[in-house]
C-alpha cells in the first residue's frame, strides 16, 4: 500500500496512475476522484521495485489531461533501527572477547526498499574505532551475524542497513568491560507451555529506570551443542513474550531473560529449562559392572543424552534376573548414578535399566552380564587375612633386627675369667704332682722342658728328651723351702 500525492487541495479531479513493475505495464488506473493531496494504492508486492507516473484533469468534461509527471520510485529509507544483539563466546586471559553480533532483518513494510548491505562499526569507550573488523567487513545483504574480537574495556557497536532508498537509523549496543560487575537480573521469570509449538515467558515489570529493553533467548538443549540460538528484543515496558520460533514437543529448551541497562550493558541472565510436552525416553542408561565383592556387585551407569530423554527424569528402575528365576527390580532416585546389589545367590545375572519421566517408562538400556561365584567370599577373606599376616610378620622382623643392632652397639662382650689360662694354675702344686700329671697325659712332644725357679739358690731342673727323664738329686728340704713360681711348657 502506498500514499501518493494527487492534486490540489479543495479541488476535485481525476488522476490517471501508470504503475509499472520492472519496466512492464502492470495496471493503469483511470477516473480516480481525488480530494486533497494523497490517495492510496493497494495490492503491491514487497521487495518489488515499481515505477509510478501520474497525470490529472479537472472533473469538467472540457478539462484536458496534464502532462505525465516524472517517474517516481516508491521507496524511502527505513525509519527504524534493526533489532541488535550479541553473544560472548570466549574470553582470553588478557580480557579480549570473541563476540558474535546478531541482528534480524526488518519486516518488508519497514524496509521501504531493497536491502543492499549492512554496516557494523565498533568503538572503544573513548570513541576509537576498532581496526580489526573480523568477519564484520563487507557484509552481504543476506547476512544476519558476524564475529570479531572486542578488547577488555567497555565498548559499543552500531549497526545500520542500507537500502536503495538510503540508510536506516543506527542500532547501538554496549558491552560492559571484562572487569565490570554485571547489573542485576530480572525477577520471577516463569514459563508456560501454550501448546506443542508455543511457549509463554513472563517476568516482573521493570522498576529500574535505567533498564532500556529486555532480551529473551532460547535454544534446544543438546549434548552436541548443535542448537541454534533464537532471541527476541522487547522495549522496557514489556513483561511477557510468546515464543513461536523453533519450538516443538518433547524437546528440552533453555530460556533466559536479560535486562539491558544502556551503557552498562546487559544484566545477569535468569534461565529455566522447559518442555512444551514430555514423552518417554527413547534410550536407557548404559549399565557397567564396576566391582564384585562376594555376593555384592557395584554398578554404575552413564547419563542418557538429553536429546533422547524427551522429558525430565523422575527416577530409574534397575532390573536384574538370573536363569530360572523371576526378574527383580530396584527403584533408584534420579540424582544417583550408581547402586550396589547385595546378597546375590551364586549364578549369572542379566542387568539393565530404564529411565522414567512423567509420561512413563522409557526404552530398556543395554544388558550387562555379571557372574557371582560361590567361593567368592572365602577367596576374598583368605586374600585379606594373608595380606594382614604378611604385613605383621614383616613388621616383627624389622623390630627384631633393630633390637639386635641396638644391643650390639650398646652392650660389648665382657671377658669370662673362668676361661682364662690362669684359672688352671695352682701355686700349691708339688713336683710330684707335676710329674704325675706329665706321665699321665703323655703328650707327643719332641722337645719339652720344665724349669722351676725358687727363691733359694738351690734349683731343680727336669729335662725331657724323647720321653727319657734325667733328674738331679732332690733338694735338701733343710736348705730351705722350694716354691714353684713359673711353670712353662715349650
Amino acid at each position: 500500500m502506498a500514499s501518493l500525492v494527487g492534486g490540489f487541495q479543495d479541488l476535485q479531479y481525476i488522476t490517471a496512475l501508470d504503475l509499472r513493475k520492472l519496466d512492464k505495464l502492470i495496471v493503469q488506473v483511470r477516473n480516480v476522484t481525488v480530494r486533497g493531496y494523497t490517495f492510496r494504492v493497494c495490492g503491491l508486492n514487497p521487495d518489488t521495485l515499481y515505477n509510478i507516473k501520474l497525470r490529472n484533469r479537472y472533473l469538467g468534461p472540457e478539462s484536458p489531461w496534464s502532462p505525465w509527471s516524472n517517474t517516481l520510485q516508491g521507496q524511502t529509507a527505513p525509519s527504524v533501527a534493526l533489532p541488535f544483539w550479541r553473544q560472548v563466546k570466549q574470553t582470553s586471559r588478557t580480557g579480549w572477547r570473541n563476540v558474535s553480533l546478531l541482528w534480524k532483518p526488518l519486516p518488508h513494510f519497514l524496509v521501504n526498499g531493497r536491502v543492499l548491505f549492512y554496516n557494523v562499526t565498533c568503538r572503544t569507550k573513548n570513541a576509537q574505532v576498532l581496526r580489526d573488523h573480523g568477519s564484520c567487513r563487507d557484509l552481504h545483504l543476506n547476512s544476519t551475524s558476524c564475529s570479531l574480537y572486542i578488547p577488555a574495556g567497555r565498548c559499543s557497536c552500531t549497526l545500520t542497513v542500507s537500502t536503495s532508498a538510503g540508510e536506516s537509523q543506527e542500532a547501538q549496543m554496549w558491552l560492559r568491560g571484562a572487569d565490570e560487575t554485571e547489573p542485576p537480573p530480572v525477577s520471577n521469570i516463569s514459563l508456560l507451555p501454550l501448546d506443542d509449538n508455543r511457549l509463554e515467558v513472563s517476568w516482573l515489570p521493570a522498576v529500574d529506570p535505567a533498564i532500556s529493553s529486555f532480551v529473551v533467548e532460547w535454544l534446544a538443549v543438546r549434548d552436541d551443542n548443535s542448537s541454534i540460538l533464537y532471541w527476541g528484543k522487547l522495549n522496557a515496558s514489556c513483561s511477557m513474550m510468546v515464543i513461536k520460533e523453533g519450538i516443538k514437543a518433547m524437546e528440552r529448551y533453555s530460556v533466559s531473560v536479560r535486562a539491558l541497562y544502556g551503557e552498562r550493558g546487559a544484566g545477569k541472565d535468569m534461565t529455566l529449562n522447559v518442555y512444551t510436552r514430555q514423552g518417554t525416553p527413547s534410550a536407557g542408561p548404559n549399565v557397567v559392572e564396576h566391582h564384585i565383592s562376594g555376593s555384592s556387585v557395584y554398578l554404575r551407569w552413564s547419563r542418557v543424552p538429553v536429546e533422547l530423554l524427551h522429558g525430565f527424569i523422575s527416577h530409574y528402575t534397575l532390573y536384574y534376573t538370573s536363569r530360572n528365576q523371576t526378574t527383580h527390580s530396584v527403584t533408584v532416585p534420579r540424582e544417583f548414578h550408581n547402586h550396589t546389589l547385595q546378597n546375590l545367590s551364586p549364578g549369572t545375572y542379566s542387568i539393565f535399566m530404564r529411565a522414567h519421566t512423567v509420561a512413563g517408562a522409557g526404552a530398556a538400556g543395554p544388558q550387562v552380564s555379571v557372574h557371582i561365584r560361590s567361593e567368592e567370599t572365602p577367596v576374598v577373606m583368605y586374600a585379606v587375612v594373608s595380606y594382614v599376616m604378611s604385613f605383621l610378620v614383616l613388621v616383627l622382623m624389622v623390630c627384631l633386627a633393630r633390637t639386635k643392632t641396638v644391643k650390639q652397639k650398646l652392650c660389648h662382650d665382657v671377658p669370662d675369667p673362668s676361661n682364662s689360662s690362669m684359672s688352671h694354675w695352682n701355686p700349691k702344686a708339688t713336683l710330684e704332682d707335676v710329674k704325675q700329671l706329665v706321665m699321665l697325659e703323655k703328650p707327643v712332644i719332641k722337645y719339652s722342658q720344665v724349669v722351676s725357679f725358687a727363691s733359694s739358690p738351690t734349683s731343680l731342673s727336669y729335662n725331657l728328651f724323647r720321653h727319657k727323664t734325667t733328674s738331679s738329686p732332690p733338694p735338701n728340704p733343710r736348705t730351705g723351702s722350694a716354691a714353684l713360681s713359673v711353670l712353662m711348657i715349650i
